[in-house]
């Protein structure tokens, strides 16, 4: 099985610098601006090189902004009602070529080009709209653009870097005002979403860890050239790091870092804690974060057991019990996982900057563990909540083989989900009543050759993004829906790798729209009584097969086991996503009455997500462990034939009481 394009390798222009790209990094200290009159209000995060406060910048102030190679990128917008601005652009080391354009995104038009704009290189001034514009021509060092009265609408300034390395720009500017402004929203700044830009830097940190040995290879590979010595007002001395401006250059190494749920710049504002650079210790504790999730997903295994799975029950636990309750959980889940309580603390409970835990901070932790309420069963890697939320999960992918993955819900809005495996693999989605390909790299609605489509077709039908065949390792597709979907769609992976893999499922979604109430979509009831006895069944056949529970987990267990995180620390144990090839060993689970996931559910006993070597041992055991409770009761009823009387001898002997049937009890848990 080929794919017709993708056998061979895919080429990719990799944004590599060779020596003379470093000329631009300033040899002295860069100074970071502070002002407030250049700087976002608190929930607020810089998305451009200029921020337009509404009572403008009476001063010339100064930005700088990389320009990518060989590139027409838009530097800032310009709103409309910008009085008397004035732009003053250059490259700083005045090797690299770059011109600035004005473009009028409403009437289709240049105002501003070297060449073919209504102001040019032969042209110099005009009445445009209302306003007076002058433009120095691109042979200027710098090039000015003056504004003379007020912009009619948005405007978008653009730096074309005509050179085969990244160019080091400097914008001065200065304006009177912003007309119609409305404080903090200004041009410049966005609203930032702290959950969603951390499950997008988790989506890195599982990229990058599977691409890089150590953060310092990271580190030096994909900042190397962007770190330069950066001095902030206030600090003594400088440190070595990455500016803001150039964070976006080290971000675009990762493959589709444009579509991900994040921007670069709430990336940067989440990683450097909102500062104005980020350092290498910034980075290293970004490209641990997988390791900070896996550990707090660890934690909130062992809250849910302690609470009953209750999650209103935890909560209130949590939140009535105080400062020292909560300071803690995180002692002891760091003590038991290795990793440090405040890095714990500041991916569970700090991402809206305050000293407490809130419940929606709360809310995200519990989802992670993806379990389901007593009385049920997890029967998908993902359970749909009905609140915004975000995770990963694994899932094992057969070779050579398409397997469904899980099931998106109709009525999801804004769902984002994405696959990362080692070898080729493809994300595609189906709709099985429409009997659609709505997602898939060839033959469906939307494929490599059309990223972008709506479905169900219509007003009504959600935008769907997909990134686009990727083939390069480490492998990574993800598809997005933006609006509510209209119908339930399965997830689908095609492994074209002849060997079996684990791929990381990444996952989000703002809501959803029609809710099934306490019991999230991916929970399903437990029938208790066939699973028990098809479970029994399992372990009879084990026990005939091996000789001991030691051989059957070596037959068995040995090759899908690895050290999964848990609360007690790493645990040597077949997790929830491999148990499916252990439970398809035993010839006649096809015809079972209990799923593998049903099987999972009684054989975790403590509810971590793991089957470790003493649980398994509890299954194999189970069989004859049943068959001496049987005996008893059989021999019970023999000679106490009434129940009220059979009660009462039972009830007078404390040994008889506890001793079969407490320990069938505790080996597979109700």
């Amino acid at each position: 099985m080929c794919k017709q394009q993708g056998c061979a390798a895919v080429a990719l222009l990799l944004l590599i610098l060779p020596t003379k790209a470093f000329a631009f990094v300033s040899t002295g200290a860069s100074q970071v601006p502070t002002s407030a009159d250049t700087a976002c209000a608190g929930g607020l995060v810089q998305h451009q090189a200029i921020i337009f406060s509404c009572k403008g910048i009476q001063e010339p102030a100064v930005v700088r902004y990389l320009a990518p190679a060989g590139s027409t990128k838009t530097a800032f917008a310009i709103p409309a009602g910008t009085v008397d601005l004035e732009i003053w652009m250059s490259e700083d080391s005045g090797q690299e070529p770059v011109d600035v354009r004005v473009y009028d995104p409403v009437a289709h038009v240049y105002v501003v080009r070297p060449r073919a704009g209504k102001l040019n290189d032969a042209k110099h001034s005009d009445e445009l709209d209302g306003m007076h514009v002058a433009y120095s021509g691109s042979k200027a060092s710098p090039e000015h653009i003056e504004f003379k009265g007020m912009t009619p609408h948005l405007l978008l300034v653009e730096v074309v870097n005509h050179g085969v390395y990244p160019a080091n720009v400097v914008f001065k500017y200065l304006f009177a005002s912003v007309h119609n402004c409305h404080e903090p929203l200004v041009q410049g700044c966005k609203k930032f979403n702290p959950y969603l830009a951390q499950d997008t830097v988790l989506d890195w940190s599982l990229w990058a860890e599977s691409k890089f040995t150590s953060s310092t290879v990271a580190w030096r590979e994909l900042a190397g050239g962007m770190v330069e010595q950066v001095r902030q007002s206030g600090l003594k001395g400088a440190v070595a790091a990455v500016p803001f401006f150039k964070w976006g250059y080290v971000w675009d190494a990762w493959p589709h870092a444009e579509r991900k749920g994040a921007a670069w710049q709430d990336a940067f504002h989440y990683i450097a804690n909102g500062r104005p650079f980020i350092e290498e210790a910034d980075f290293a504790q970004a490209f641990s974060l997988a390791e900070v999730a896996r550990a707090s997903k660890a934690c909130m295994v062992e809250v849910k057991r302690d609470y009953g799975n209750n999650e209103a029950q935890a909560w209130s636990a949590l939140n009535t019990r105080g400062t020292l309750f909560e300071h803690g959980l995180f002692e002891n889940c760091s003590k038991a996982t290795g990793v440090d309580s405040e890095r714990l603390r500041s991916f569970m409970h700090n991402l809206d900057a305050s000293k407490h835990l809130k419940e929606k901070e709360f809310e995200a932790d519990w989802d992670q563990v993806n379990s389901c309420p007593v009385g049920y069963y997890r029967d998908d890697i993902i359970t749909f909540h009905c609140h915004e939320s975000f995770g990963n999960t694994r899932y094992y992918l057969k070779g050579r083989q398409t397997q469904e993955v899980t099931t998106i819900p109709e009525g999801v809005v804004n769902m984002r989900i994405g696959i990362k495996a080692d070898q080729d693999v493809d994300l595609m989605l189906w709709d099985p009543t429409a009997r659609t390909w709505v997602v898939k790299w060839e033959g469906g609605m939307i494929n490599r050759s059309q990223l972008l489509g709506t479905y169900p077709a219509g007003p009504r039908g959600a935008r769907i993004q997909f990134s686009g065949d990727e083939t390069r390792s480490p492998v990574e597709e993800f598809v997005q829906i933006k609006g509510v979907l209209g119908a339930a769609l399965t997830v689908q992976v095609n492994n074209f790798a002849i060997s079996d893999q684990v791929a990381e499922v990444t996952y989000s979604w703002d809501k959803m729209q029609h809710c099934p109430g306490q019991v999230p979509k991916g929970c399903k009831v437990l029938d208790e009584t066939a699973a028990r006895a098809s479970l029994s069944e399992f372990s009879q056949w084990m026990v005939q097969v091996h000789s001991s529970p030691k051989q059957a987990w070596e037959a068995m267990c040995s090759s899908l086991a690895k050290q999964e995180p848990s609360f007690n620390g790493p645990v040597d144990g077949v997790a929830y996503y491999k148990w499916k090839q252990v439970w398809g060993l035993w010839p006649f689970h096809k015809r079972s009455a209990a799923s593998w996931q049903e099987s999972f559910h009684l054989s975790d006993a403590n509810a971590d997500s793991i089957v470790d070597r003493r649980e398994f041992t509890k299954v194999y055991r189970l069989h004859d462990m049943l068959g001496v409770v049987n005996t008893f009761f059989t021999r019970l009823h023999g000679n106490h034939p009434n129940y009220d009387r059979a009660w009462a001898v039972v009830s007078r002997d404390q040994r008889m009481a506890v001793h079969p049937v407490a320990t069938t009890n505790s080996m597979i848990r109700r």
